[in-house]
């Protein structure tokens, strides 16, 4: 079995070694670090060597959307149950989110600090990986964010759903190693390299494999599996995020699916030729505030009377034996500049303004700014409908079954069904206020609320409002119009329209009788 689980590690260590270089030029741009090769020879050379933060601009555009989104709301996600006709499903629903509150009011979970590094990450290189188990230690869940240098997937898989092993590298102090032989899950006869040091940290990995539909866990340490196949009764804990997919060649047989693609990786080429513009463009500046000189040899001109500042005295034999020599025309680059600018938004979905990083932009016309803001917030959107898919609602429907089958049993006195027995939980993640500027959604609620005061509104209005609403930005429409009211609207409706014909037709043949 070791040698199984060596191949795995080598084998997803390989995978994650193809897009380390990518991940490597991701950051830079976002850090701003030039090459270090192209750093020292502008420095060698007296050019300008400016790092234009274009990159890091729109990353934190990005993750300052994705927290808004996430954590503007006071409740970040309400849980309910999946039948609501089902009492024992219902108060098990409730249950569990008073318990999670209880969790997160103490600090045993704090989903913002998790959350405000995972995003950062996804917005840069396109991929986080969050863990989540019950520590029986703790006696509480814990949620924590993993570097991807450290958590490497099975390369074959084309999907989540195809995962069959992942592999998550950690350096474990030799003190903390010494007392996992005190485990049952562990092997008590491994042996520790020798080392001086206690603290010192070893490298071992953890294999989380699949086998049929169930999901195990084995550590190795070295050459030696100190914990084998270990049965994970609540599945695999780690989650990975992502917010757009992989696009990969027809004939490319070594890529790594499960990576998404980063929404910065297009800009990592125009971020190198900004640079390049921007720091051209400072060196002509500054040669034609301070031009260069051509003097005529032997025309006894000290070059410091040429340094020194206005109004000063150079005396020459000759006059015509000092030549200014010509700078750069600075204003071809302001050309490559603009259309640097708008590949960058057009690549990234991030506009100037958005990024608050262009003045003239925020100066232009009202409607203009409008159509870029609301381009820019249906990319974002999309992004963040992908976080709710692939990590945040996974996420939060396993922390609320941990809680329902470890949490205290304080929580759960008043129900009468099994804990063991898993309910059937429907999942709300607040989410949409942050994608959009504070504007459009208070414009769209304004828009909604004429609509829905409107004085004796049919049944068959309120269906079309029903749609209407997710466009003005508003996504929880059930709160505003419940499908079980409108359904009872337009069955009243119908009523009263019987009614009023069957109480003309008599009306009109009792006249007839009449007659």
């Amino acid at each position: 079995m070791s040698e199984q689980f060596k191949q795995m590690i080598e084998t997803a260590r390989r995978g994650y070694s193809r897009y380390k270089p990518l991940f490597d030029n991701l950051s830079m741009a976002y850090l701003c670090e030039m090459n270090p090769d192209i750093l020292n020879d502008l420095e060698r050379r007296g050019k300008s060597h400016l790092f234009v933060p274009a990159v890091n601009a729109k990353v934190k555009r990005l993750h300052t959307a994705f927290m808004a989104s996430y954590f503007t709301n006071d409740i970040f996600a309400v849980l309910s149950p999946d039948n609501p006709d089902d009492p024992q499903n219902a108060a098990a629903a409730t249950a569990i989110e008073r318990a999670l509150r209880h969790y997160q009011r103490r600090k045993m979970i704090n989903l913002y600090r998790v959350f405000d590094t995972a995003f950062l990450n996804v917005a840069v290189k396109g991929t986080c990986v969050i863990k989540a188990y019950w520590d029986s230690a703790l006696a509480a869940p814990v949620v924590e964010e993993l570097k991807l240098r450290d958590v490497w997937f099975d390369p074959e898989a084309k999907n989540h759903a195809e995962l069959r092993y992942v592999v998550h590298r950690m350096y474990i102090p030799r003190a903390e190693l010494e007392t996992l032989r005190k485990l049952s899950s562990f092997r008590q006869d491994f042996e520790l390299p020798q080392a001086k040091d206690s603290d010192q940290r070893l490298e071992i990995f953890d294999i989380y494999h699949k086998e049929g539909h169930d999901w195990y866990i084995s550590t190795v340490l070295g050459s030696v599996t100190i914990r084998d196949r270990q049965p994970l009764a609540d599945g695999l804990p780690l989650f990975i995020g992502t917010i757009m997919p992989q696009l990969t060649k027809e004939d490319e047989t070594d890529a790594v699916e499960i990576y998404g693609d980063s929404p910065m990786a297009a800009l990592t080429g125009l971020q190198m030729e900004m640079n390049i513009l921007r720091n051209q463009q400072l060196d002509a500046i500054a040669l034609q505030m301070n031009p260069k000189m051509l003097v005529q040899a032997g025309a006894r001109i000290s070059p410091y009377d040429l340094r020194k500042g206005p109004g000063t005295c150079i005396p020459t034999d000759n006059i015509n034996s000092i030549r200014i020599l010509e700078a750069p025309n600075v204003t071809q680059s302001e050309i490559g500049i603009e259309h640097n600018k708008l590949e960058m938004m057009e690549a990234s979905g991030v506009t100037e303004y958005n990024a608050g990083t262009d003045s003239k932009v925020l100066n232009g016309t009202a409607t203009g700014i409008s159509i870029l803001t609301d381009q820019a917030n249906q990319r974002v959107a999309q992004m963040i409908r992908s976080l709710n898919e692939t990590l945040v609602e996974p996420l939060f429907r396993h922390l609320a079954l941990l809680i329902w089958r470890y949490g205290e049993s304080r929580f759960y006195k008043d129900l009468a069904n099994d804990r063991y027995i898993d309910p059937d939980l429907f999942i709300q993640i607040n989410t949409g206020l942050g994608a959009t500027s504070p504007q459009v959604h208070l414009n769209g609620l304004k828009v909604a609320f004429d609509m829905l005061m409107t004085p004796n509104i049919t049944p068959a209005a309120l269906g079309v409002l029903k749609h209407i609403l997710p466009i003005l930005g508003i996504k929880n429409t059930q709160e505003y119009i419940n499908d079980d009211e409108l359904q009872s609207k337009r069955t009243e409706s119908g009523e009263a329209d019987g009614a009023s014909d069957g109480g003309a037709t008599g009306a009109g043949g009792a006249a007839k009788d009449a007659d």
